[in-house]
């Protein structure tokens, strides 16, 4: 009888170890950042002292990072930590400046908890939070060298990139992935492909989420199936290639793939023109006021020629 009360004992410990290891910590803070901003900043982990490939997630506008909570826990359970960034208001003329100096915050606290290997950063964002992630790209990757074992950059429909500029050249090891939802025509198609295009890296893809797909897509957990297929498994497979050598095929593939769910341009390749009119025919329908022009109350998109006289190939 003692032995089998030491047994259960034992287990117990065990499984009470084991749930406390897998236990999703969170940290949340509001900081104040140049030019009156203040910034959002959310950190998800599951042990200290324990260096991790880390993500840093940039919301849309003036969402709360904190909306995107159910694929920062997904990410986290797949290995990773993960940083949540948002805005409190918008600044388009410091918008990436304002994004830098809050990761530059949560790199410290990442560190200060031994959970950052700042050799394995990906990079990923909605909306004007994807918008603007070539130029932190070029910030980090560039300039201030992180990711030199793994860098990834994944979008899901970007807007202007207030910042960026020709000559801000991201490493040739940038993943990147810009992906777009079939029902979602708010922001113009020739900001994100003009970007797509122009960005000269190794690996590349341009991915259309499909079944209803639309900008508020990435905001809930459900429908299940649709979250699960067209947010989790690309970036998932983005983040599993990239810092860990597996499921090339499934994010950068020689083919196209065309699935319920997803259809994944071909590495490297635009979608058809068929596709492409058929966005921004959509785009033009909507009456949209983000487009290649922004209103007068953003700072002007340096890339406005490009994108206004833009050409699918």
């Amino acid at each position: 009888m003692k032995n089998y009360i030491i047994l259960f004992i034992i287990i117990f410990n065990t499984i009470a170890c084991s749930d406390k290891k897998n236990e999703i910590k969170e940290f949340h803070e509001t900081i104040n950042v140049k030019h009156k901003n203040k910034m959002g900043i959310s950190i998800y982990y599951q042990e200290e002292n324990v260096k991790k490939p880390t993500i840093f997630f940039l919301s849309a506008a003036t969402t709360d990072r904190r909306v995107y909570t159910h694929l920062y826990h997904h990410l986290v359970q797949q290995g990773y930590v993960v940083v949540g960034l948002s805005t409190q208001s918008f600044a388009s003329d410091y918008i990436m400046n304002h994004f830098y100096d809050a990761l530059l915050f949560g790199k410290k606290f990442c560190n200060e908890k031994g959970i950052i290997d700042e050799t394995r950063i990906g990079l990923a964002g909605h909306s004007s939070g994807a918008g603007i992630l070539p130029s932190l790209g070029y910030k980090l990757f560039t300039e201030d060298k992180l990711g030199e074992n793994g860098r990834f950059i994944w979008g899901a429909s970007p807007w202007i990139d207030f910042q960026h500029q020709k000559n801000m050249k991201l490493p040739k090891n940038t993943n990147f992935v810009t992906e777009l939802f079939e029902d979602d025509y708010s922001t113009d198609p020739r900001i994100y492909l003009d970007m797509y295009k122009h960005i000269n890296v190794e690996h590349k893809t341009f991915i259309m989420a499909k079944e209803g797909g639309n900008h508020q897509t990435i905001f809930y957990p459900y429908p299940r199936e649709l979250v699960k297929k067209t947010i989790y498994e690309p970036i998932t497979n983005l983040a599993s290639f990239t810092f860990r050598g597996k499921n090339k095929e499934m994010i950068f593939s020689k083919k196209e793939i065309n699935s319920k769910y997803l259809k994944i341009e071909a590495e490297g390749t635009l979608p058809s023109m068929r596709d492409y009119k058929l966005m921004l025919d959509k785009f033009r329908w909507s009456k949209s006021s983000f487009g290649c022009k922004p209103t007068p109350n953003y700072a002007p998109n340096p890339r406005e020629k490009e994108c206004m006289n833009y050409t699918n190939k």
